[in-house]
């Protein structure tokens, strides 16, 4: 499975997305003549001109939404692969793993330390469950400035390294100077240890991955080698509040039919949270140094909103037939 791949090919995307941008179109201006229709009865004042014009624009992006959620539907229905339009092959598991070496890292910044530990653990004695996990091993990486908190911390974590051992391996390192917030964060373990390992899976404080899904993530990768990112779909559990759960419901009911339809007219590119992903490390570290903008915030700086620039180099590095 570690092979060259042929690149994949998306037919008709420009197709795609002209009849994809001609749906939200045509649907948006059907709900604003309706709107209109509905203003105009005792003649718009300028207020109303206000109100319709509002109402087309958020209108519009639930529209946007409403269609990638069809198409998701279809494609899901009739089993087949948004991006190749083939019917859908099985997902790389397991079984398919060559030797790999990938990190789970965490940054956390002045986080419930026992929840990390605890959701972290819950991941790696589930990969301890997968053939494969010798080659995975944890990295937290904390930006916490509170003193008690980071106390805390190096404890609960020095705790979960010993429930571990010796079977799986769990790093803690503690920025003092939190330069660059996140993505600083990130980078600071890219230049000190990025290069020993073939991918990374970047988690939030509060994610907890099985280890089937991050065996899969790997074996893909492996599968696709001028792929550079995979995302997951994250989904809320365990929600104890009435909008908690109305919200988790709709996050797995709706969540898998968008992606689907996303993929369906993005084609190649993706979308990158920032969480949930496993990233090919060296192109990463190649593809994806964020520049600091001139100017003064918030328009110039640091930029915070990192994770949509890094999936547009990414996309740009995997369409690339000289990268590996």
């Amino acid at each position: 499975m570690n092979s060259a791949s042929p690149p994949t090919r998306v037919p008709w995307l420009a197709a795609r997305r002209w009849i994809f941008a001609l749906l939200v179109l045509a649907s948006t201006a059907c709900g604003g003549w309706a709107m209109f229709e509905i203003l105009r009865v005792n003649g718009i004042t300028s207020l109303q001109t206000v109100v319709l014009g509002l109402f087309v624009i958020t209108f519009g992006w639930i529209t946007i939404a409403f269609w990638t959620a069809i198409i998701g539907f279809v494609f899901r229905l009739s089993h087949r692969d948004p991006l190749t339009l083939s019917r859908v092959a099985p997902l790389a598991t397991a079984r398919h793993l060559g030797e790999h070496r990938t990190a789970l890292v965490m940054p956390i910044y002045n986080e419930d330390p026992i929840r990390v530990a605890t959701g972290l653990e819950s991941t790696c004695r589930s990969l301890l469950e997968q053939p494969g996990a010798n080659g995975f091993e944890a990295f937290v990486l904390s930006d916490t400035q509170d003193a008690t908190i980071a106390r805390q911390e190096e404890s609960a974590i020095a705790a979960l390294q010993q429930r571990l051992a010796p079977h799986f391996t769990v790093h803690y390192r503690r920025r003092e100077n939190n330069q660059g917030r996140k993505a600083g964060n990130l980078m600071d373990f890219c230049r000190q240890w990025g290069r020993h390992y073939d991918h990374m899976i970047v988690l939030d404080a509060d994610s907890i991955m099985g280890g089937q899904t991050l065996t899969s993530l790997v074996a893909s990768l492996q599968a696709n080698p001028r792929i550079g990112l995979i995302q997951t779909i994250p989904i809320p559990i365990r929600s104890d509040t009435v909008f908690g759960r109305f919200t988790q419901f709709a996050a797995a009911l709706h969540s898998p039919l968008l992606a689907t339809g996303q993929c369906f007219w993005q084609g190649e590119t993706v979308n990158f949270w920032g969480h949930n992903a496993i990233i090919r490390t060296q192109a990463f570290m190649e593809s994806c140094g964020l520049p600091e903008l001139p100017g003064r915030p918030p328009l110039g700086g640091e930029i915070l909103s990192h994770d949509f620039v890094e999936a547009a180099h990414s996309s740009a590095m995997n369409l690339d037939p000289g990268r590996p």
